[in-house]
């Protein structure tokens, strides 16, 4: 199977002319270029940094990508975004370096972080979990306060040291609400097929199979993603978009722990801030189960530094010496060597990003009534959930059917979807039954997925 070295997307998504420099914050805030060898390759990062107190007698140079710099919109494609494309870059390169690109799982991780470089600019990676930026004026200082119940729960989930009620409190504020049950069947389906698809894809041309699969999801997007009423198919572009970002969080948590290294070598950094990066820039990893099943970390995949939340830990002095107090102790090894988290000083930490994320919350819900939308159980201001639809699914069979010609051997007649089996393993095809509209036989019709998903890439 060829696959490429390092993905790039063309077409102006990943390439072209410089961008302008990035917002600097206060005047302490200096930028930097890193590279990191890899590969065979220099991977360079632009950087941030500026002092950070982290409590009494705690200072750390703080080194951070601006986030910004991942969210590009139509308008910014054709600038030079290095950042997102050497993250994906140097990912992909530890990956070939480790014998792992010839591994399906490894090449649907990359074509998910790949693809994140066309959705990243779209509301469509804010509808599963809340983590939209707010407008400058929604974090004025005067506001950044919490109510006393909101308090007293937040003090409840550290006194009580349990992650099942912390697991919830972060569901209540960031979790995603559940896919509809008639919905899930069709979008586990949708999202294994085009997977498949691209995996074909890229098993077949290599790098330019990544750039087709890339190009057939910002085509799907562009059409979908401004209309109402779609049902299950609204659904599916919500969560595959938003895997798009988890995959892309990976590699970005990935390129830091090459990073920090570098960081210490040559530009200052100091053993917490050692300590504080690789908390702060690191993706909690899935759990499996015993029974097969996989349990998201309570972030859902997110990085506390990329996430708003971070905006208001970062300006509250309290908060951070929380933070200095958890890199100081012991229980920063205990958690990082061996996973223990029954400690005053993480459950602290635990309070500090609570606390941060209420007031994310807080601010987040105020800009949406601003605006006349109301925000809750894990939709966003930017978002009003649509009914689902579950005749949608069918409606887009029968429009398949209708457009390759298929009709009653009998009669003549229009056909319209009984149901359809799940894609087989190893097949790429799944049997189907229509009815006529006419006279009422049953047709049976076996599906390919390819031409499916070429035929909805050319005609939605």
């Amino acid at each position: 199977m060829g696959v490429p070295e390092a993905p790039t997307i063309h077409g102006g998504s990943l390439v072209g002319r410089p961008t302008r420099p990035p917002h600097r914050g206060d005047s302490s805030t200096t930028s930097l270029t890193v590279t990191v060898p890899l590969g065979g390759r220099a991977h360079r990062f632009r950087l941030l940094t500026r002092p950070l107190a982290l409590g009494p007698g705690i200072g750390i140079p703080y080194f951070w990508m601006d986030a910004s710099a991942f969210r590009l919109t139509r308008g910014r494609r054709p600038a030079d975004h290095t950042n997102i494309r050497n993250c994906v870059g140097h990912w992909w390169a530890a990956m070939r370096a480790d014998g792992l690109d010839r591994d399906p799982d490894q090449v649907r991780h990359l074509l998910l972080a790949t693809s994140y470089a066309v959705l990243s600019g779209a509301k469509t990676t804010h509808q599963v979990v809340p983590d939209a930026y707010l407008h400058p004026e929604a974090t004025a200082p005067e506001e950044q306060s919490l109510p006393d119940d909101v308090r007293d729960r937040i003090r409840g989930v550290v006194a009580s040291r349990s992650r099942d009620r912390l697991a919830a409190e972060m569901a209540d504020l960031i979790g995603p609400a559940p896919v509809p049950a008639a919905d899930r069947a069709a979008v586990q389906q949708t999202f294994d097929g085009l997977l498949a698809h691209g995996l074909d894809l890229v098993r077949e041309q290599g790098g330019e199979g990544v750039v087709e699969f890339v190009g057939t999801v910002d085509r799907w997007v562009a059409a979908h993603r401004k209309k109402g009423g779609q049902g299950w198919l609204r659904t599916f572009l919500n969560r595959f978009a938003y895997e798009t970002k988890v995959a892309f969080y990976l590699c970005y948590s990935n390129v830091w722990m090459d990073l920090i290294p570098v960081l210490r070598h040559r530009h200052g950094l100091d053993d917490p801030g050692e300590r504080f990066l690789r908390f702060w820039h690191t993706q909690k990893q899935p759990v499996e189960l015993p029974d097969g099943t996989v349990r998201r970390d309570v972030f859902y995949g997110q990085v506390l530094s990329l996430h708003p939340l971070s905006g208001f830990f970062m300006r509250d002095p309290a908060l951070c010496a929380v933070a200095g107090r958890f890199i100081g102790s012991d229980a920063y090894d205990r958690l990082f060597a061996r996973g223990e988290t029954d400690y005053t000083e993480c459950w602290d930490l635990v309070g500090a990003i609570l606390t941060a994320a209420h007031l994310y919350r807080q601010a987040l819900d105020r800009q949406a009534a601003g605006r006349g939308v109301r925000v809750r159980g894990g939709a966003t201001a930017d978002h009003v959930p649509v009914a689902a639809d579950p005749t949608s699914h069918s409606r887009l069979l029968d429009e398949y059917a209708a457009a390759r010609g298929f009709s009653c051997p009998l009669c003549g007649g229009r056909l319209r979807l009984d149901h359809i089996d799940p894609v087989g393993p190893g097949t790429g095809h799944s049997p189907a039954t229509f009815v006529c509209r006419s006279c009422g036989g049953r047709v049976p019709v076996t599906v390919r997925r390819d031409d499916l998903i070429g035929w909805f890439a050319e005609n939605q």
